[in-house]
């Protein structure tokens, strides 16, 4: 639940959050040999689930500015500038 809970606290979506705490996982499991022990696995594990928010949130961007890139623009230039 407190993974949960700083996922939703950063992506503010309960179904994003459930995402990025399952990405978190599948990071850790294929990652936990590299566990050198220097933190808490805690911390660790919190790290891990807070940089899989912040990916979520950069491909949620990046597909924001992609879709507007590829709409075709309305804007109506005026022919003279003053």
């Amino acid at each position: 639940p407190a993974m949960k809970g700083g996922a939703f606290h950063l992506l503010g979506n309960r179904a994003d959050a459930e995402d990025a705490v399952q990405e978190a996982f599948l990071r850790i499991y294929r990652s936990v040999s590299r566990f050198r022990g220097s933190a808490r696995l805690s911390t660790w594990i919190y790290r891990i689930v807070g940089n899989s928010a912040y990916d979520l949130l950069r491909r949620r961007n990046d597909a924001i500015v992609t879709s507007r890139m590829s709409r075709p623009s309305t804007r109506i230039w005026p022919s003279t500038m003053s």
